[in-house]
């Protein structure tokens, strides 16, 4: 990844298509909505549906990456892998996976799929996990994330987890455009 992919990788996610709040569609903070609390209806978008069942939507853990490559993707995924597989196939009575696992890439199509072959293990996803592409961020947009502070993503704690991600674990940043 260039040092230009992974900086453009910190902006906000675009504006809608229609913004009510601004007639030059600027970008401006009230295009993202507030964080869904727990129990809230999830944000349902195009890319990510959620449909209106009876009894609600099923248990769902959602993950939303970095850049593909970053130490802190590559970490949180093989979490959330983990832990898909630990709950594969408990619904009971033969509903089958009791929670779903999505992955939320920003990163091109291509670029996730390279990626994905590049870390340990790789193929060896379960069925009740899944990686969404999702590169205009209209999925973050919808569950309210924006732009982290560069206090935040350049910060020394955050600069020495990375280091220790990759110095403890062998997660380094991963070249995958």
């Amino acid at each position: 990844m260039s040092l230009q992919q992974e900086l453009s990788s910190w902006f906000a996610p675009k504006p809608p298509a229609v913004d009510k709040n601004n007639n030059k569609n600027e970008k401006d903070e009230d295009d993202i909505p507030p964080v869904p609390q727990i129990g809230d209806k999830p944000p349902s978008v195009p890319k990510l549906p959620f449909p209106q069942n009876p009894d609600g939507p099923k248990p769902t853990i959602l993950a939303f990456l970095r850049h593909c490559g970053c130490p802190f993707a590559e970490k949180t995924f093989l979490n959330l892998r983990e832990t898909a597989r630990e709950h594969r196939g408990s619904g009971g009575g033969g509903s089958g996976d009791s929670i779903d696992f999505i992955a939320i890439s920003h990163s091109s199509a291509t670029a996730t799929e390279t990626w994905l072959q590049s870390l340990p293990q790789a193929g060896s996803e379960p069925r009740n996990l899944r990686v969404v592409v999702d590169e205009d961020l209209e999925i973050y947009r919808a569950w309210g994330l924006g732009v982290a502070g560069y206090a935040h993503v350049l910060s020394p704690s955050a600069l020495g987890e990375v280091w220790r991600l990759g110095s403890e674990e062998g997660i380094w940043n991963r070249p995958t455009e």
